[in-house]
């Protein structure tokens, strides 16, 4: 078996007097078929020389080590096309395959389509969920938790699909946290009087409970048992 060689250089953009970043190319040898060299190119955004370099050596490490995910200019949008036909391909019911061209065409694509896939962050994600609960995409409304919930499950798996594809390293989706409705289990309180003020409201009413009802039969009880107090009214379907 042939050892593995690479080399590497770093250069600083647009000059060394004036660095914005700097530029991280890997040779790593000669096609085979067609003896064009293999070069992956990187760029790391910063002005400091010894980052650069310590880019440079990782990158050598990883290439050594069969690692190295070769640069690619392909979106998300693509690659979301690409996992598509995949489904397509593969035994999605139609159901599943009308959902997650649903979920990708009218969420994922709008929000995330245009960034490169390798360039995709856990933050990117979260930063879209959190404004998700607040307005959504697609109309004026917040998403509720379970619909985040469910556009989740649809990016994951195809991001899974692209870790199995090589695409990227890890899924960025993993550790989510997805915000909760903005929901309460508070229960109003009435006293007794409140309650004999609704009574009255009430009577002779579509509203009026009939004196079967479980509610009238505890009000009752209450009424002509229990000293005056504060209680949880608990409503009755």
């Amino acid at each position: 078996m042939q050892r593995k060689t690479v080399t590497g250089s770093v250069r600083p953009i647009p000059t060394k007097d004036n660095v914005q970043y700097y530029t991280v190319v890997l040779e790593l040898g000669k096609d085979p078929c067609y003896g064009k060299r293999i070069r992956a190119n990187y760029r790391v955004d910063t002005t400091d020389r010894d980052e650069a370099e310590k880019f440079l050596l990782m990158k050598k490490s990883e290439y050594l080590q069969g690692e190295l995910l070769m640069p690619s200019d392909m979106t998300v949008s693509d690659y979301l096309d690409e996992f598509i036909e995949f489904a397509e391909a593969s035994d999605y019911s139609p159901a599943m395959l009308r959902n997650y061209r649903f979920v990708t065409g009218s969420y994922l694509k709008p929000v995330f389509g245009k960034m490169k896939l390798q360039d995709l962050q856990k933050v990117h994600i979260q930063k879209a969920y959190n404004n998700w609960r607040k307005k959504s995409n697609v109309s004026n409304n917040p998403l509720r938790l379970k619909t985040i919930q469910h556009i989740n499950r649809v990016f994951k798996t195809a991001l899974n699909e692209a870790v199995e594809r090589g695409y990227i390293k890890q899924n960025p989706i993993h550790n989510i946290k997805i915000p909760k409705d903005n929901t309460t289990n508070k229960q109003e309180v009435y006293t007794i009087e409140e309650i004999r003020k609704l009574q009255k409201a009430v009577k002779n009413t579509d509203m009026e409970l009939p004196c079967s009802h479980p509610a009238r039969l505890m009000y009752n009880f209450i009424y002509c048992w229990c000293e005056p107090m504060s209680l949880t009214v608990i409503p009755v379907s």
